[in-house]
């Protein structure tokens, strides 16, 4: 089932757009047999279920896409290639120190609320140039792009005016940042996302099934 439902959603997508399994709460094996299909980017909204399925040398990518608190940045630098979820100066500035640490240069993504939603995390669309800009200042970190989620509605205006903002606040800074991540579209709504330039969709229930598994 997995390896059907993976076909087919990369059928519909553009060479150059990434599919990412969202693999919260399923299990090892089903990581696995997507892989095995053909998934090449995992994404995980806990820090916890991250270091319970990640493997040293694991033959594909692991990102953090839930939000991220500052006292589990030690293991999302170590885990994971891409962090989605940037949405304040302090966790930037945790991550920058963090990644020194380690030795290394994280790259990271901007979480952009350009839903205008109070229960979505990220930076204001007011706040968002102003923290492109600050985070070009830390050394261990590198801004490859921005995230956001669509607007929660069953109005597709509104999705797609979500969608059309993100894409536009891409758009105006990709040179000046040499950004190349565009992360929006999830199961509900890539096909929205991909009319609007994602260059990652995020997708779980899609390739999983809806089944939840307790961990």
């Amino acid at each position: 089932m997995i390896q059907d439902e993976v076909m087919k959603i990369k059928s519909e997508l553009p060479a150059d757009v990434c599919l990412m399994a969202v693999s919260k709460t399923r299990s090892r094996a089903e990581v696995e047999a997507a892989w095995q299909a053909g998934i090449h980017v995992f994404g995980e909204n806990k820090v916890q279920e991250l270091k319970e399925k990640a493997h040293e040398n694991d033959p594909f990518e692991w990102h953090m896409i839930g939000h991220l608190q500052t006292n589990k940045v030690k293991d999302a630098v170590r885990l994971t290639s891409l962090i989605h979820s940037v949405d304040s100066l302090h966790l930037l500035a945790a991550i920058d120190k963090e990644a020194a640490k380690q030795n290394k240069c994280m790259p990271v993504l901007l979480q952009i609320n350009f839903a205008n939603e109070e229960t979505k995390s990220g930076f204001t669309v007011e706040e968002a140039p102003l923290a492109l800009e600050l985070a070009q200042r830390f050394a261990n970190i590198k801004v490859k792009g921005i995230m956001t989620i669509g607007a929660h509605s069953e109005d597709e205006a509104l999705i797609r005016k979500s969608f059309q903002q993100a894409h536009d606040f891409y758009t105006t800074y990709q040179k000046k940042y040499q950004l190349d991540t565009l992360s929006m579209g999830m199961s509900n709504d890539y096909p929205l996302a991909l009319e609007y330039g994602t260059t990652l969709i995020r997708v779980g229930s899609k390739i999983f099934g809806e089944r939840q598994y307790n961990q």
